[in-house]
């Protein structure tokens, strides 16, 4: 109910999770980067450094694997690590990992019937897809399952939409 919207929204507020949205219409609010943070937090138990490390060397070890083969749509063409793995504490969330995934040159001039084949590879082995957006997507989706591979101790993030971030904090490139 309304009242209690109202006493959410300013918990939320005077704890920094969410701000007004600037040059928006009136009650439009917009999450803070501590919000951001909290909505993108676990209850999973920190991780020792030295597993960060060993799912970090698998993950860039998954990454020269799927660059050699051209079966996949897909190359990673930069691999940036940030977040509290650059720090010097010995227990981690997880492992932020920021990539930049561009489609293969060689499939440029037929890009469409190559994600339309891989859909209908993954069609055959039973994977259903809804919408027809969803076919396209699949050979940028199928890529990162392959470089996360269900490791809850990396979390991986598109480059692109996180670069004005990490234009303002510690990274390393690592690829």
């Amino acid at each position: 109910d309304r009242p209690a919207t109202e006493e959410l929204l300013e918990a939320l507020r005077s704890s920094g999770y969410v701000g007004k949205a600037p040059r928006k219409p009136a009650g439009t609010w917009r999450n803070t980067i501590a919000g951001n943070a909290l909505a993108n937090s676990t209850a999973a138990k920190p991780i020792r450094r030295q597993t960060g490390q060993d799912r970090l060397a698998e993950f860039l070890g998954r990454v020269r694997l799927l660059n050699a083969d051209d079966a996949w749509a897909y190359r990673v063409t930069k691999v940036v690590v940030f977040g509290s793995y650059l720090t010097d504490k010995s227990r981690l969330g997880d492992v932020d990992v920021a990539i930049r995934l561009e489609p293969r040159p060689q499939y440029q001039d037929r890009w469409s019937e190559v994600l339309l084949a891989q859909a209908a590879e993954a069609e055959k082995r039973g994977t259903r897809f809804s919408r027809f957006v969803d076919r396209l997507g699949w050979a940028e989706r199928e890529a990162k399952r392959f470089l996360k591979s269900r490791s809850r101790s990396l979390s991986l993030h598109h480059l692109k939409r996180e670069q004005v971030l990490l234009n303002r904090i510690p990274h390393r490139v690592l690829f």
